[in-house]
């Protein structure tokens, strides 16, 4: 059962490599070229009603959306795919262990719920202030011959800093919530873990499972675990994608 188990590993791991590759390289490509030919067809109004960073910033943020749709979306599948796989071989074993796993899994779900609201609204602010900064910065570029020309870098450089402050403030603020929920994360992932792990000793005291099992047992609750786990942690990044 460990060897198939190691076998099943080196073939995902692979086919994850193989796949994240090649949509990384076509996604890069479609989704930018289409945000650029999308902006170009707005009407003139539009950029004169917003900072330039506004628009430097959301090409920014096409590399987040192509690295949570590359990586984390697409290694998520792929780990469903595994899940599914030793859920059922852990069912095979023992009901109970099964179940056991079926119902210790939501609470990550629920755990990410809880700060859905909050980080949602910290990922906008950070968004917002970061746009006002990156797109004053350059204008204050662009208008450096008229700033030395009128002597006002002191106050052009405040201004700046207090911006650069604003933003600081809100992504420590957003990084400060994500600690929190990727902590309760990790403590729900080793509690759910070792319940597992524990039941299936009894269980093999008892003479319901093999000892073998219970070794095969303890491989498989992290591969059943590790995409709610991953759920957890990469939850602030959907909030920002969104």
């Amino acid at each position: 059962a460990i060897f198939s188990i190691s076998i099943l590993e080196i073939f995902t791991h692979w086919a994850r490599g193989t796949y994240l590759l090649y949509f990384y390289a076509k996604f890069d490509y479609k989704a930018k070229s289409a945000f650029i030919r999308k902006m170009m067809a707005l009407p003139f109004h539009f950029f004169m009603a917003r900072h330039t960073g506004d628009f430097t910033r959301r090409i920014g943020e096409m590399e987040k959306i192509r690295n949570f749709l590359t990586n984390t979306l697409m290694g998520t599948a792929l780990d469903l795919m595994t899940m599914t796989i030793c859920l059922a071989v852990v069912y095979a074993y023992n009901v109970r262990l099964g179940l056991l796993i079926t119902i210790l899994c939501p609470g990550f779900f629920i755990i990410s719920r809880m700060f859905s609201k909050k980080l949602a609204l910290s990922a906008s602010e950070v968004f917002s202030k970061a746009s006002e900064e990156e797109g004053y910065l350059t204008d204050l570029v662009k208008g450096l011959a008229a700033i030395k020309t009128t002597t006002s870098e002191i106050s052009a450089r405040w201004k700046y800093e207090q911006k650069l402050t604003r933003t600081i403030r809100q992504r420590s603020t957003f990084l400060n919530e994500s600690n929190i929920l990727n902590a309760l994360t990790e403590g729900y992932y080793q509690f759910a873990k070792y319940s597992v792990v524990g039941f299936s000793v009894y269980l093999c005291l008892t003479g319901e499972i093999t000892i073998g099992q219970t070794v095969a047992i303890a491989t498989l609750v992290s591969q059943i675990l590790a995409p709610f786990f991953s759920l957890g942690r990469t939850w602030p990044q959907i909030k920002e994608v969104q």
